[in-house]
């Protein structure tokens, strides 16, 4: 994680049949990054659910020059999405709550809109609420100006009339609104704080004990700062403390765990094969755009030179980046 060139990595990976041979190919790609001075990143490739290349290059802090291992947390951004989205599934698999539920039963703050918005329109990218970052432009937040939750609460909460029928289209492809919201209904029907659920009821029962979101008033140990690389290397603070879209902490080493998932018979491993599934519409109809089809875990799927199946995600936020390929057809997953 941190910065990406993976995708060249993973198309040429069927070229090679020993581990030793992929390994050396990897490190000569990434070799810029494996420097004891500068920040770098930290990537994985799994095959079959077999890890076949995870490391660790540069450091997580010019300062301390602590180097970066496959245990340094980086915050992934639009990858949190996820297991948001999971925590609904699993709620839902538990009796907390229904997809055909009104929203406004766990969010009553929010105003009576002139249609019913469902979780299930939450889920499906189909509310007919705002994006949220436009809305922030008109109010002149910058990424310099610090924004929580109850900021983005606010915000979502002064639109009182719907763009269209929830259901009937799908929101901008690049909205928050939606998630944070589903973050907020997690809370409400569990009863506990959305941090916590994920700790108790996602994060440690799939075993991604160095996985956590954060609203950024914890420091967190082994943990990669975020900078901005030009002429110089700055710290770039974290301006943006939004959950569920937003600050989650992750190591490549309990990602890989996460993406195993896919390949084994862990009691979450049916819910999280939902996330594969197509966003839709009421009457069916499936989202597709220039980025591809949108999965209820919101990544895109789309063919991508010649393989008939792989689906990607990213995130971006202050001096952090994260990606994620899956070749679904091969097996395949890489992510840094």
């Amino acid at each position: 994680m941190r910065k990406w060139s993976l995708l060249v990595l993973l198309l040429s990976l069927y070229s090679f049949s020993q581990n030793r041979t992929l390994e050396k190919q990897f490190d000569s790609v990434l070799s810029q990054y494996a420097k004891s001075d500068q920040p770098g990143l930290a990537g994985a490739v799994l095959q079959n659910g077999k890890v076949l290349y995870m490391k660790g290059l540069g450091v997580e802090d010019v300062e301390t020059k602590k180097v970066i291992t496959p245990q340094t947390k980086f915050q992934v951004e639009d990858l949190a999405k996820q297991f948001t989205v999971l925590s609904v599934l699993i709620l839902e698999e538990k009796g907390k709550l229904s997809q055909e539920d009104d929203i406004r039963k766990y969010l009553p703050q929010l105003p009576e809109y002139q249609y019913v918005i469902k979780i299930k329109h939450l889920l499906n990218h189909t509310s007919g609420l705002h994006n949220l970052d436009p809305m922030k432009e008109l109010l002149s937040i910058t990424t310099n100006d610090r924004f929580t939750q109850q900021d983005a609460l606010k915000i979502i909460g002064s639109q009182k009339k719907l763009n269209f029928q929830p259901g009937t289209q799908f929101s901008y492809h690049r909205s928050d609104t939606e998630i944070i919201l589903l973050a907020e209904i997690v809370t409400a029907a569990s009863g506990v704080a959305f941090t916590e659920f994920t700790k108790e009821q996602v994060f440690k029962p799939l075993g991604m004990k160095n996985t956590v979101f954060s609203n950024g008033q914890t420091m967190l140990s082994d943990m990669a700062k975020s900078y901005s690389i030009g002429d110089q290397i700055d710290y770039l603070p974290q301006t943006d403390f939004t959950l569920g879209v937003n600050n989650l902490y992750t190591t490549i080493e309990d990602f890989a765990t996460w993406f195993q998932l896919y390949s084994s018979n862990h009691q979450y491993s049916p819910l999280v094969k939902k996330l594969d599934e197509y966003v839709k519409l009421d009457n069916g109809k499936e989202y597709a755009s220039s980025w591809g089809k949108l999965a209820l875990g919101r990544y895109y799927d789309h063919p991508e030179r010649g393989l008939p199946k792989m689906s990607w995600q990213y995130g971006l936020v202050a001096g952090y980046g994260a990606n994620v390929f899956r070749f679904q057809s091969h097996d395949v997953t890489g992510f840094v």
